[in-house]
């Protein structure tokens, strides 16, 4: 318990003044050190928890490996892509020439409309013959795009897929903690605008070669296919 302050007269104007006991200072003073040691205590023991997390998540002296990557043109040079884009350019060379048959189907039947009495029977019957074919042709344009679009999309997403476990797989080999996003080269622009938005999209200002691991990347996504494919 603190002891309550007690008067005592001052010595040169005889006046009382306020006086605590030496004790309750020297608890303050032993309170104080205490308050020191636990601070100590505590930011060791954080620096210890921070260190011991950096070490679980494989960051040893709080520096991180980084590498860069440009998924864009390990897209343009992966071996699946570039043979997936032949193939869906033969089928829309098939479609485009299913449709010209049915165009030139609707022509003819359009000109031999042109020479029949409007409003005779066999003008009618043309006529709804013609619009059949025309809407049959809409709906089927409209069907294999969403087929081939459907397509493009997934064996797209598979291929992401596989350049991004390439890409996890290089950078544990390497010891590499993050990789980020490089575009090597800026596209050509026409426009101010379209060059100032590229450099606000750009993710990387400056990496050396020792960390781009494009190759690595794009040499390893390549035989995997080559492999499958055997």
């Amino acid at each position: 318990m603190v002891e309550s302050p007690m008067p005592r007269p001052d010595a040169l104007t005889g006046r009382a003044v306020l006086s605590y006991d030496n004790n309750i200072f020297r608890r303050k003073g032993m309170y104080s050190r205490k308050l020191q040691i636990l601070s100590v205590v505590v930011l060791a023991a954080g620096a210890f928890l921070l260190s011991r997390s950096s070490a679980q998540d494989g960051v040893t002296g709080g520096t991180l490996k980084v590498a860069v990557c440009d998924v864009a043109q390990v897209f343009d040079g992966y071996l699946r892509g570039q043979e997936l884009t032949s193939e869906f350019l033969e089928r829309g060379q098939k479609l485009q020439a299913e449709d010209e048959q049915r165009l030139k189907s609707i022509d003819s039947l359009t000109s031999e409309l042109e020479g029949l009495l409007e409003g005779s029977k066999e003008y009618e019957s043309r006529f709804k013959q013609i619009q059949r074919l025309k809407i049959d042709r809409t709906v089927w344009m409209q069907y294999e795009t969403a087929l081939a679009e459907r397509d493009r999309l997934r064996l797209t997403k598979e291929m992401y897929d596989e350049i991004m476990a390439a890409v996890r797989r290089t950078a544990v080999l390497r010891g590499t903690d993050i990789v980020l996003y490089h575009k090597r080269e800026m596209e050509t622009v026409e426009t101010r605008a379209q060059l100032l938005q590229q450099m606000e999209l750009r993710k990387v200002i400056y990496s050396s070669k020792a960390a781009d691991i494009t190759e690595q990347v794009l040499s390893l996504v390549n035989e995997a296919y080559r492999a499958a494919k055997q």
